[in-house]
């Protein structure tokens, strides 16, 4: 399995959750997301199996059952101490990245993510 690429001694523990980028090697598409570290069960917060989780995108899920996990780099690109501030991190990234608009050299998409909030969407391409 591809594990995650972070800053050597930041403490994941110490984090509520964190903004990442999953790159396809070949291609260069990524994709911008949050996850938690922690879950709420109840009144009681009990770790998340973040160590493993690529992601909800379908598009970018059926290309890593396809190729294999070892064909994209996961990075942990900054680490957050509350929920609001992971959801918040979440958006101002991709916005700052520009995920719904953003081509490659070649002029596909740079990005898998489809869209921003579920409120703003990437142009669906002409096929």
């Amino acid at each position: 399995m591809s594990a995650w690429q972070y800053d050597e001694g930041v403490q994941p523990s110490a984090f509520y959750g964190f903004i990442y980028l999953i790159t396809h090697k070949a291609s260069g598409r990524m994709y911008i997301g949050r996850k938690y570290t922690t879950l709420k069960r109840g009144k009681v917060r009990v770790p998340s199996k973040w160590q493993a989780y690529w992601g909800s995108c379908k598009e970018l899920s059926t290309l890593i059952a396809l190729e294999g996990e070892d064909a994209f780099e996961r990075r942990i690109i900054r680490w957050c101490r509350t929920r609001q501030e992971t959801n918040y991190e979440e958006v101002a990234e991709q916005v700052r990245r520009e995920v719904l608009t953003a081509l490659l050299p070649d002029g596909s998409r740079a990005y898998f993510n489809g869209n921003i909030l579920n409120r703003f969407y990437a142009k669906r391409s002409a096929t």
